[in-house]
C-alpha cells in the first residue's frame, strides 16, 4: 500500500458515520451539556490515545502522532449537523468544554501500550517503506505489504521512510563507505557495526559503544573525513540525535537533549573525553534529568546505542572499555578531497537519486542480517599502522612515543638492557627536549608503554627482570621476539 493510499485512508477515516459510538451531549435544565466520560469514550473509540505522554489516533494499521486541534476537529466531523435539534447550542458547548477542559480530556485518554506496535525483537528486525516492509532475520530477508500485517500489531507511521524501497547493489552510499573507511578489508566489521546501529532493539548484552576516528597520526591533520555524515545518514534508517562532546559535562544533565531516538551521538569529542561515564548507560539504566521534570531512570531497553566521533583517539582503560568500545577508522580520502559534497558535486543525501537510496536501504537491511547472523556480537578490527600509533600517542603522550621510537630498535639488538640506562637516557631526552618535570611520566608508565610498544612489534618486553653482567645482578629491560606478532 503506497503513501497516498494511506493518506486517502485517514482522510476517510475522519468522516465517521455520525454519532456511531453513542452521543457525548446531554439535556439539563433545559440546557445542551458536554459529558466529559462519553467524550472521552468515544474519542477512545474513534482511536485517540496517549503513547509516553503524546497525543496520538490509530488510524487503519497505522498510529499516527495527533495535536489537539486536530482531537477538537475530529469530534466537531464526529458532532455532524444532520438537522438534530440544537446543534448549534451543542456545538457551541463543545467548543466551550474544549476550551476549559480540552487538556485535561485528552490526558484522560488511553494508553497505548508498546505491545501494540510491530517492533524489533532480539532476533528479528523491520524496516517500514511506502511500499513495503522488510522483515530481517538471520535466515531471510522477506518484503510484505502492509495489510499483511499480524492483525494484532500496528506500525508508528514515523518508522515508514517516505520512499519506496528496491534492491540496489550500487550506489553513492556504497562508493561513499568505500573511499571513506577500510571497506575492501573489513566491510563484514563495518556491516556487523551498521547492522548493531540501525536494529531497533537494545539489551544488557548488547552495549557497545561505537567510535568513529581516524587513520592520521595528527589529530590536526584531521576533520572533514565523513564521520559526522556517516552518523546523520543512519537517521534515514532509524531515530538519531547528537549533542558536541565538548559541552559534555558527565552528570544527570548529560542526556537533557536527548529525546528517545534510538542512536545517541557525541560529536567532535575532546581528547580527554570520559568514555568511562558511558559504561553504565550502554549496558544498563541510566537517569534521565530534564528541565523543570524529575528524575526519570531508563530501562536499558529503552535507552539509545551510542555513537562517538573523534579527531583524537580513544584510551582503553579498563577490561570493560576494551569489551564495549567498537572503531572505525575514516580514511583522508575526503579530507584530502576537500569533502564529501565537493567530491561528489552534490549535497549528501539532498543530492541522491531513487538508486542511491535504495542502494542505502539495501547495505543497511543486509547489515541488520549480517549483526543477527554474528548471534549479536561484534569484534574490534585491527587499527591501521597510523590508526595504533594515533592510539598510543593518545594514551602514552608524544614525548615518550618519540622516546621508545628513538631507541627501540637498539634495545632489541641488545635484548638485554639494563633499566639505569633506559633511565638515564630518558631523562638525557627529558632535558634535549626541554620537557617540564610535570610532565614527566612515572617509572611504571614508562614500562608499560614499552612493554605495549614491544609487543605491538612482535617482542616481548620484561621489565627489571635481574641478570647477571660481569659478574653483577643487574634490573633489566630484557627482549624477545615472539613468533606471531600483534
Amino acid at each position: 500500500m503506497g503513501l497516498l493510499i494511506f493518506f486517502m485512508q485517514i482522510e476517510s477515516s475522519v468522516n465517521i458515520e455520525p454519532y456511531k459510538f453513542g452521543k457525548f451531549w446531554i439535556v439539563e435544565n433545559k440546557k445542551w451539556n458536554i459529558s466529559r466520560t462519553d467524550v472521552i469514550t468515544i474519542a477512545n473509540k474513534i482511536g485517540f490515545g496517549l503513547y509516553r505522554g503524546s497525543l496520538f489516533r490509530i488510524v487503519g494499521k497505522f498510529i499516527i502522532p495527533a495535536t489537539e486541534r486536530d482531537f477538537q476537529d475530529v469530534l466537531r466531523e464526529y458532532l455532524e449537523d444532520t438537522g438534530i435539534i440544537g446543534y448549534l447550542e451543542i456545538l457551541n458547548s463543545l467548543e466551550a468544554f474544549f476550551q476549559k477542559n480540552g487538556k485535561f480530556t485528552i490526558s484522560r485518554l488511553q494508553i497505548i501500550s508498546d505491545e501494540l506496535f510491530l517492533n524489533d525483537t532480539q532476533n528479528i528486525c523491520y524496516k517500514f517503506f511506502k511500499n513495503v516492509f522488510i522483515q530481517i532475520t538471520t535466515s531471510e530477508l522477506n518484503a510484505h505489504t502492509y495489510d499483511q500485517l499480524p492483525p494484532d500489531k500496528y506500525v508508528l507511521f514515523s518508522k515508514i521512510q517516505q520512499r519506496d524501497f528496491k534492491p540496489s547493489q550500487s550506489g553513492k552510499y556504497l562508493d561513499f563507505l568505500s573511499k571513506a573507511t577500510s571497506w575492501s578489508i573489513y566491510s563484514q566489521n563495518i556491516k556487523t557495526i551498521l547492522g548493531y546501529l540501525c536494529h531497533e532493539y537494545k539489551d544488557e548484552t548488547t552495549g557497545y559503544i561505537i567510535v568513529l576516528t581516524e587513520q592520521c597520526p595528527d589529530p590536526k591533520d584531521g576533520g572533514g573525513s565523513g564521520k559526522n555524515l556517516f552518523c546523520n545518514l543512519l537517521s534515514h534508517s532509524t531515530t538519531y540525535c547528537s549533542k558536541p562532546g565538548v559541552q559534555s559535562k558527565f552528570d544527570e544533565k548529560f542526556f537533557q537533549s536527548w529525546n528517545g531516538q534510538r542512536l545517541f551521538g557525541i560529536s567532535d569529542v575532546p581528547k580527554n573525553f570520559n568514555f568511562s561515564f558511558l559504561k553504565e548507560p550502554s549496558t544498563g539504566s541510566f537517569i534521565l534529568k530534564k528541565l523543570y521534570k524529575d528524575e526519570v531512570e531508563i530501562p536499558v531497553s529503552d535507552g539509545p546505542k551510542f555513537i562517538v566521533h573523534t579527531n583524537f583517539s580513544y584510551e582503553i582503560s579498563d577490561g570493560g572499555l576494551k569489551r564495549r568500545i567498537i572503531p572505525i577508522e575514516f580514511t583522508d580520502f575526503f579530507t584530502k578531497s576537500g569533502g564529501v559534497d565537493a567530491h561528489y558535486s552534490c549535497h549528501f543525501p539532498k543530492g541522491w537519486h531513487e538508486n542511491d537510496w535504495n542502494n542505502f536501504d539495501t547495505i543497511i537491511i543486509e547489515s541488520i542480517q549480517t549483526w543477527l547472523k554474528s548471534n549479536r556480537k561484534i569484534q574490534s578490527a585491527s587499527l591501521t599502522e597510523t590508526g595504533w600509533e594515533k592510539q598510543f600517542i593518545h594514551s602514552h603522550g608524544k614525548t615518550i612515543t618519540d622516546f621508545i621510537q628513538e631507541n627501540f630498535d637498539n634495545w632489541i639488538k641488545l635484548q638485554e638492557v639494563p633499566s639505569t640506562d633506559i633511565r638515564t637516557s630518558l631523562s638525557t631526552f627529558y632535558s634535549e627536549n626541554a620537557i617540564d618535570r610535570k610532565y614527566q611520566h612515572s617509572a611504571q608508565r614508562i614500562a608499560s608503554a614499552i612493554k605495549e610498544w614491544s609487543h605491538h612489534f612482535g617482542f616481548e618486553c620484561q621489565a627489571n627482570k635481574q641478570r647477571d653482567i660481569l659478574g653483577i645482578n643487574v634490573k633489566c629491560y630484557v627482549f624477545s621476539e615472539i613468533s606471531q606478532p600483534t
